[in-house]
């Protein structure tokens, strides 16, 4: 059976070793970061390409 290689940061292209850092696009294309902080900093440069998040009620 062949390995899958790993999936490359969408920022800045290290391995992605673990799949709790996504984004979704507004094409529904997913994004995986490498961490906590490559995704925050996507966010803020690509806010426009990302599908908004859904709100939460807040009573």
């Amino acid at each position: 059976m062949k390995e899958q290689a790993p999936k490359a940061c969408a920022l800045c292209s290290l391995p992605v070793e673990l799949n709790i850092f996504t984004e979704l696009t507004k094409d529904n294309q997913v994004l995986h970061f490498c961490c906590e902080g490559c995704k925050n900093i996507y966010r803020l440069i690509n806010a426009e390409e990302l599908k908004p998040e859904e709100k939460a009620d807040k009573h």
